[in-house]
């Protein structure tokens, strides 16, 4: 039985040194087993309306902290920073899961859309935007 309010975390040592490795809790293991386990990806075009059934939605909170994850395994430990270098990398993780570009993109535009509106804290800053100080391309308009 597991007992975890975090979706995966990474543990730092004493220095601030990240572990070489992520812990993702069940539930979201759970989530990313379904899409690997499948023969083709659910459809995310339901992301568009924001009608999509709830395994959906957890699917892509999956892929979602399994890109923030890896954003601590490089090192970062501020989870606002973290969370939108996560926003910004989720169309790529997306694919490289074996979701096609159409789905990879509906994905990580729909993460974007819930991050901007979500309230600033611990995990979301306004620094997160286009042009912010957390802009992984700044030279761009692409976003996320």
């Amino acid at each position: 039985m597991e007992i975890t309010p975090n979706s995966g975390w990474v543990n730092f040592d004493e220095h601030g040194r990240p572990a070489d490795r992520t812990q993702l809790s069940a539930t979201t293991c759970r989530n990313l087993e379904r899409l690997w386990r499948s023969d083709d990806p659910p459809p995310f075009s339901c992301l568009l309306a924001d009608t999509c059934p709830r395994s959906t939605f957890e699917l892509v909170d999956g892929i979602v902290t399994l890109a923030h994850e890896s954003w601590h395994l490089r090192g970062l430990v501020d989870e606002a920073q973290t969370q939108c270098y996560a926003v910004q990398s989720t169309e790529r993780t997306s694919l490289l899961l074996g979701i096609g570009p159409k789905d990879a993109h509906l994905i990580a535009v729909s993460v974007a859309v819930r991050d901007a509106a979500a309230p600033r804290g611990d995990y979301h800053s306004s620094e997160c935007r286009p042009g912010g100080r957390y802009d992984l391309a700044p030279q761009t308009s692409a976003w996320p």
